[in-house]
């Protein structure tokens, strides 16, 4: 009787640690976000785009910047567990420069700096 109690005991805890890994294979599904900033006189474009393949990973963030003759595309990671409006933030200073704050879970901040005009792109 004993052995059996053991057996069946065994069998249940399998059972809920198979659960456990399915449920986890599930909530590890990758997520594609992204954020679109304007500037004020609508000729320049700022699209992060946010691929996370597992929940624990950093979010691998493309930073494509369109306007004037320029279509260019920079690469970074952000910490954080969601991007939005909130964790990437764009102050338009004026139409050709503006700041960008990526907030990163420890509420540090990555700072860019991007200047942009008719044949002239500077990100950094």
């Amino acid at each position: 009787f004993f052995i059996v109690s053991l057996l069946k005991k065994n069998i249940r805890m399998k059972n809920i640690l198979i659960l456990m890994v399915i449920a986890f294979l599930f909530s590890c599904e990758a997520k594609k976000e992204q954020v679109i900033a304007t500037s004020p006189d609508e000729k320049v474009q700022i699209i992060f785009t946010g691929k996370k393949t597992t929940a624990l990973d950093p979010w691998q963030v493309s930073i494509n910047v369109k306007g004037y003759e320029f279509d260019e595309t920079v690469m970074t990671e952000l910490y954080n567990s969601a991007i939005d409006s909130t964790t990437i933030m764009v102050d338009w200073q004026n139409n050709n420069h503006a700041i960008i704050l990526l907030q990163q879970q420890d509420n540090q901040h990555k700072v860019m700096q991007l200047n942009i005009k008719e044949g002239y792109i500077n990100l950094q």
